[in-house]
């Protein structure tokens, strides 16, 4: 699988209408695949991503937050949950009725959304023509909601 390692932000947002990807934590925004494509590419982006973009192998990097933290010495995260959570991406994906944000939990390795990740986020909402209320899973973990959180309207 080739990978888009183009950062979309700014005015070339409008160049993505209608793509899923990743949000840097500087606010740009990577795609990964057309929207609705439910394929399990967001894995093995991140991984691609991770060792050509970012130059480390991702899966070990988390290796090495559960040596350090005992916590998630049992828990084992695929590839996207990897960048997300441990490198600070933000996913944003759109199911059958809706977009799914999933952002990382600062409890893992301290990263939240950055202001740059919700302005992006929002210009993508604004584009795509999605309900401005999914933009609340930003918030989820400073809300304390729980993981399987899903906004209803």
């Amino acid at each position: 699988m080739g990978i888009c390692v183009l950062g979309y932000k700014g005015e070339s947002l409008n160049q993505v209408k209608g793509w899923d990807g990743f949000v840097s934590p500087d606010g740009e925004f990577l795609k990964v695949t057309e929207r609705g494509n439910m394929d399990a590419v967001h894995d093995e982006f991140a991984e691609i991503y991770g060792l050509v973009k970012l130059d480390k192998d991702i899966k070990k990097a988390y290796e090495s937050v559960q040596q350090l933290n005992p916590k998630y010495a049992s828990i084992h995260l695929g590839y996207k949950d990897i960048l997300i959570h441990c490198f600070g991406y933000v996913n944003m994906e759109h199911t059958t009725r809706r977009v799914e944000i999933e952002v990382p939990d600062p409890s893992i390795c301290g990263y939240k959304v950055t202001d740059a990740q919700f302005d992006t986020l929002a210009r993508l909402i604004r584009i795509n023509d999605d309900d401005e209320k999914d933009l609340m899973q930003v918030f989820k973990y400073e809300r304390k909601i729980e993981n399987n959180y899903q906004y209803t309207r």
